[in-house]
């Protein structure tokens, strides 16, 4: 059942997943809170190359990821061995960067800012 629900929310979190806008400011992509401590990326239409990292509050890479060419990419991130502090999630493609910024308090994340920066570049 605990499965059930928590497949239901990544649904519905891909489900609202931002869309590329007609303008080309925006990355098409999502973070969302999957878990006390785990989170969601959602990317829709990858055209081209999407640059992926998660970052500590130094500015140090944790985790980082290429993407190219697919049409949807959903994956869960189990932040758990993860100490408390604040993260960033950056997503960079030729033109734009997309932070979203983390904080893990008492091994719980949450999105510290619910409106993403976006940075031409």
């Amino acid at each position: 059942m605990k499965k059930m629900i928590k497949n239901g929310l990544v649904a519905a979190a891909l489900m609202f997943a931002v869309a590329v806008s007609a303008s080309g400011t925006e990355l098409p992509v999502k973070v969302a809170v999957s878990g006390e401590r785990s989170i969601g990326l959602f990317i829709n239409e990858i055209l081209d190359k999407v640059w992926i990292s998660l970052r500590d509050e130094d500015g140090q890479v944790i985790y980082s990821k290429t993407l190219k060419g697919q049409k949807n990419y959903a994956v869960e991130y189990d932040l758990r061995n993860l100490p408390d502090g604040s993260y960033m999630v950056e997503f960079e493609d030729a033109n734009l960067r997309k932070r979203v910024h983390l904080v893990i308090v008492e091994g719980k994340v949450a999105i510290s800012n619910p409106v993403a920066q976006v940075v031409k570049k």
